[in-house]
């Protein structure tokens, strides 16, 4: 699951996590290609987007090591 991270208050990183998500990794930029390719803008940069997403992972999920 990614999530986007940004300024405002209404951010999906504290549900996520309340619902037992865990954080794995900040991927920066992660936002830029949608927002280049595509007709997404970000309301925090426009275009193209700098925000980061956060990676979440479920505990248990089963990762590409278990593939």
């Amino acid at each position: 699951m990614i999530s986007w991270l940004h300024n405002e208050p209404d951010r999906s990183e504290g549900v996520l996590k309340a619902a037992g998500w865990q954080p794995v990794t900040v991927l920066h930029d992660y936002w830029v290609r949608a927002t280049t390719t595509g007709e997404a803008d970000c309301s925090q940069c426009g275009r193209p987007c700098h925000c980061p997403g956060l990676l979440l992972r479920l505990p248990g999920d089963r990762g590409p090591s278990d593939w």
